[in-house]
């Protein structure tokens, strides 16, 4: 906002509204990639093998164990 005359942005500050909301719950949901195509999975699970950072191992784990048992659902 540098760029933005010094008048405009002194009334957005005054317009700055803080509010607090109070958090009762806390829910984590788990994304490995079950909503893509095994094609897919398999090349994330391929970029994961790749990398260097200390747990894309064990997240390239969760995704084949994801990869497994879509397969296993899914079998005749």
């Amino acid at each position: 906002m540098d760029d933005a005359p010094q008048d405009f942005t002194e009334r957005l500050i005054g317009q700055v509204v803080g509010i607090e909301i109070p958090v009762s719950r806390w829910t984590g949901k788990w994304k490995v990639s079950q909503n893509q195509p095994p094609c897919n999975r398999d090349s994330v699970i391929a970029h994961l093998a790749r990398q260097k950072q200390p747990d894309s191992g064990v997240m390239a784990e969760y995704v084949q164990t994801s990869l497994k048992d879509d397969k296993k659902d899914h079998a005749g």
